[in-house]
């Protein structure tokens, strides 16, 4: 059975590599499903919300690094299904 089905795939021709592959993480379908990977606008990535630290009981002390994710201008965006960042082209945001 593994031989047939290895025969008939490849009958199919070349594999073609320049294909893009998928952005690593778990699937996301709406920007909701995206959060940083830290708390208080600490965070450096986006991740998807069921890998996110539980931020419900974090009190923040209002400084924000500027490369975090929310003080350094951006927001989890869920894009080609994948968590990631939207930033702000704006100067100094």
């Amino acid at each position: 059975m593994v031989t047939a089905l290895w025969v008939s795939l490849t009958g199919c021709g070349a594999f073609d590599e320049s294909t893009p592959q998928p952005l690593p993480g778990k699937v996301c379908y709406d920007d909701v499903d995206c959060a940083p990977d830290a708390c208080c606008g600490k965070g450096t990535a986006v991740v998807h919300v069921s890998d996110a630290p539980d931020c419900s009981m974090v009190s923040c002390d209002g400084t924000c690094p500027v490369n975090g994710v929310r003080c350094g201008c951006a927001v989890p965006v869920c894009r080609d299904s994948r968590c990631t960042s939207a930033i702000s082209p704006t100067p100094g945001c």
